[in-house]
């Protein structure tokens, strides 16, 4: 096993000298034909998330997370033995969310991007010497980084959850069409590059709150919500500690629990899944974030809607689709797995929260995962596995594993614990 993954890439960095206005230059996207009107690209859909194909100065296809949670672009990782061109500018040192030391990243400018068959110029982006999210062992696929606020600033960006279809608009030339007749919309705040909404939340006491929240297409979860923000919201008496994620200065740890109502296009959502990161987590990020924000909007509600964001009128426009009734289910079996060979499908538990139904069981860090239900994981995926997972409370989940080249049966209650 390679430890240090950064000698994984091959890069040929061209040592430019760019002259100070270059490095700012505003992003610019050219449809190919001059009277095209919009640009439609598939994408996949793997834990919420928007993976989509991009190439970066004609390399090959790439695949990219879309973030409006992020301001600059990040390539995160590429295959061993690919290359990619890249404008070689500057070493810096960026905050994030989590609560570990600030980031050493490279910042590249005036790199060209491709998506579909539109081009953009101009691109900075930040690639990492260190894949420290290791995004394509979680989400059992290859994912090279994550695409920010460029695309929803140079177009009016569409995203159709429910036939999986990005489509990019010409700002210009856009229409709100009949079809759109169940939508509702919300103005947008945009604050350095990135999308806020206001949306009025219950708590477990029945106080109804206005909170502006971030809208992160980058987050699968539904929603966090900040405690430490001048609604004072606090936090329900059912919850559990946990790890909810990694962010660039390391990890986010806090409470799981959950929000009694979200109010959206003037329908209550109940019993919803809320993380509550620590304070420690986020400080250094709040300090450059807008004045207010109380929390993020996630991918666990986005997707459960067809969403048209139009930065230019700064506003929002959301029809519910048929994933809207769907409950906020989560993983209740309190084991996180990892595929660490994105071409087999070997599956490694990698964590097990104490006092879950899998620690219950007797499930261990490092036991491979063989059957899933008496279904062999050689024909699941990530995504399949996690799914059964996330299923009713109180299903009878059966495993079996291979440790230390033994083969052990286990058995398990999901439990809705939260």
């Amino acid at each position: 096993m390679i430890n240090d993954k950064k000698y994984c890439l091959t890069l040929f960095l061209l040592l430019l000298v760019f002259p100070l206005f270059s490095q700012t230059k505003k992003v610019t996207f050219k449809f190919p034909y001059s009277k095209q009107r919009k640009e439609v690209v598939k994408f996949e859909l793997i834990n919420n998330l928007i993976i989509i194909p991009v190439s970066i100065n004609g390399s090959d296809t790439l695949k990219f997370i879309l973030d409006t949670g992020l301001k600059t672009s990040i390539v995160t990782h590429l295959p061993e033995g690919d290359s990619i061109l890249i404008n070689f500018a500057q070493r810096k040192k960026i905050k994030g969310l989590g609560s570990g030391l600030d980031l050493e990243v490279i910042l590249s400018f005036g790199n060209e991007i491709s998506i579909g068959s539109v081009v953009g110029k101009n691109l900075n982006f930040y690639l990492l010497t260190n894949d420290i999210f290791d995004l394509s062992t979680d989400l059992g696929m290859e994912i090279n980084g994550v695409i920010g606020s460029d695309i929803f600033e140079n177009f009016v960006v569409e995203i159709n959850y429910s036939r999986r279809k990005l489509i990019l608009h010409r700002q210009a030339s856009f229409i709100y069409r009949r079809w759109h007749k169940r939508r509702c919309s919300y103005p947008l705040e945009i604050h350095n590059s990135k999308p806020y909404i206001s949306l009025p939340v219950v708590t477990e006491k029945k106080d109804t709150i206005l909170l502006k929240m971030l809208i992160d297409t980058g987050s699968s979860d539904a929603l966090w919500v900040f405690t430490n923000t001048r609604q004072k919201i606090p936090l329900p008496e059912k919850k559990r500690y946990s790890l909810l994620g990694k962010g660039l200065n390391g990890e986010i740890t806090g409470w799981r629990s959950r929000i009694s109502e979200l109010i959206i296009c003037k329908k209550k959502m109940p019993d919803v899944s809320t993380s509550y990161p620590d304070t420690n987590a986020i400080v250094q990020s709040k300090q450059l974030d807008i004045i207010g924000r109380g929390g993020s909007l996630g991918a666990e509600i986005l997707h459960r809607f067809d969403v048209i964001f139009d930065y230019k009128n700064n506003k929002i426009t959301m029809r519910p689709n048929q994933y809207y009734k769907s409950p906020f289910y989560y993983n209740m079996s309190g084991i996180e797995i990892e595929q660490p060979y994105k071409e087999l499908p070997i599956y490694i538990i990698k964590n097990v929260r104490r006092h879950s139904p899998a620690d219950s069981a007797g499930i261990q860090v490092g036991d491979q995962l063989v059957t899933l239900n008496r279904v062999s994981t050689i024909t699941l995926s990530l995504p399949e596995i996690y799914s059964e997972l996330r299923k009713k409370p109180n299903k009878t989940t059966r495993l079996k594993v291979l440790r230390n080249g033994v083969l052990i049966r286990k058995k398990f209650r999901l439990i809705k614990d939260i």
